[in-house]
């Protein structure tokens, strides 16, 4: 009897630093470069359109060491110009959007999983010669998205990559959009 208490005793204290390096903060704060493709309406038609320039910040509060709420905001934006006749165009996109997102956490290596709900607000300004076309919507967005981040310290971890499909309602049609994006993610808080 006494065996087996010492080896109950013993497997019970053996998994106090394990839990212990299982804690999470409170939350994190993420700054990232985005990256974004989306359908454009355009003067003829509809077309996929790349959008190189953004950023976006995410910000979420830890449930569970599992489970977060996440506040993700991204702005991309284009603009060019066609030196053979054809229109010029400029497009701006700002994205909100809100939900849980699920983790598998590592000592070094952070898996993530997504489903967000918000708004993308787009203005595609189409010009040529004395002619220009502006076209501003706000329309209902849904987020699925995946992503890792590389842990660096307790407090800091690199997002490898964050990879999202970003329908939006449209006009009574869905469009397909795009997003990647990777930058720094911040930790802060304790559980106690």
């Amino acid at each position: 009897m006494k065996r087996l208490l010492l080896i109950a005793t013993f497997l019970t204290l053996s998994f106090i630093p394990a839990y212990a390096q299982q804690e999470v903060g409170r939350g994190e704060f993420s700054w990232q470069y985005s990256y974004l493709r989306r359908d454009v309406s355009s003067l003829g038609g509809s077309s996929q359109k790349k959008m190189p320039a953004g950023f976006g910040v995410s910000i979420s509060g830890n449930i569970t060491r599992a489970i977060a709420i996440v506040g993700d905001v991204s702005y991309n934006w284009d603009r060019s110009s066609n030196f053979l006749g054809g229109p010029d165009f400029k497009s701006h996109s700002f994205i909100f959007l809100t939900g849980p997102r699920f983790y598998i956490r590592g000592d070094k290596i952070t898996f993530f999983g997504q489903f967000m709900l918000g708004l993308a607000n787009t203005r595609d300004e189409f010009s040529q010669r004395l002619m220009m076309m502006m076209i501003k919507d706000t329309n209902f967005a849904l987020d699925i998205g995946s992503g890792m981040d590389v842990n660096l310290s307790d407090r800091i971890s690199l997002r490898l990559f964050q990879f999202d499909y970003i329908p939006t309602h449209r006009s009574g049609d869905w469009q397909d959009n795009f997003r990647i994006k990777t930058g720094i993610v911040f930790r802060f808080g304790h559980y106690r």
